[in-house]
């Protein structure tokens, strides 16, 4: 991001221009309180994922086909988007809050024949979920199992379920953030089993609700080797890489 940057403030958000290398990015952010200028402020100020841009970058790869778990309204996706063109972007948020400003933001910015918004959860399968948010923040929405046999606030599908809907036999980079759910999807053996066609893993360990030893763990008995900077987790493939 650099320092040319535009802000018009709209009725309910602000409408933000500035540019990643040469391209033009638009993103908004809405007002109320909302924890949008945080998400925005940890990708496009801070550069909390700079590690994983230049992992990719000292390797000399770059990232063709990407799901984005936990996608919030974008702004990881846009970043994604604008530095290396991958051919499909599949964001995944359960929250429709936060799925309507997603739209808005990737659908200003990323053709549609690259592009699949999905509403939902990823999980270990087809399900119903319940969403719940212990922090008032639209960052901070995770997903339970219903208990008292409610019909759920959201649908919920494996990382299967996700590559047959976006047409993809691999996955160059999986990008979780999803508030603990990586330590269910880690222990769940299909999960495993289809960590042999991702490249590349970033993602954010919520040692509050995932065990992040056992993830470690089942990294290295997957072939992935790792490592970590601050909140965010960088793991590759040596198979593939």
């Amino acid at each position: 991001m650099d320092e040319a940057v535009k802000i018009v403030e709209q009725e309910h958000d602000y409408h933000v221009e500035f540019h990643i290398g040469t391209n033009p990015v638009f993103a908004l952010i809405r007002k109320g309180g909302s924890s949008d200028i945080f998400v925005f402020f940890q990708v496009f100020i801070s550069r909390e994922y700079q590690p994983l841009l230049d992992f990719f970058k000292t390797k000399q790869i770059t990232p063709h086909t990407i799901i984005d778990a936990g996608a919030n309204v974008g702004y990881f996706s846009l970043l994604l988007a604008n530095e290396f063109s991958p051919s499909m972007i599949a964001a995944i948020e359960p929250e429709q809050g936060n799925v309507t400003q997603l739209r808005r933001n990737l659908e200003n910015n990323i053709q549609s024949d690259k592009l699949l918004i999905i509403q939902a959860a990823l999980w270990t399968r087809k399900k119903r979920l319940s969403i719940r948010n212990e922090e008032t923040r639209e960052w901070a929405f995770s997903v339970i199992e219903t208990e008292d046999g409610s019909q759920g606030d959201c649908d919920a599908m494996s990382l299967l379920d996700v590559m047959e809907l976006a047409s993809l036999d691999h996955i160059d980079l999986l990008k979780l953030d999803i508030e603990g759910t990586e330590g269910i999807l880690f222990e769940n053996v299909e999960f495993q089993n289809l960590l042999s066609k991702v490249a590349v893993i970033a993602m954010e360990i919520h040692d509050l609700r995932a065990d992040r030893k056992k993830i470690h763990d089942i990294l290295r008995e997957r072939s992935f080797s790792f490592f970590e900077k601050g909140e965010l987790t960088v793991a590759w493939n040596k198979h593939l890489l």
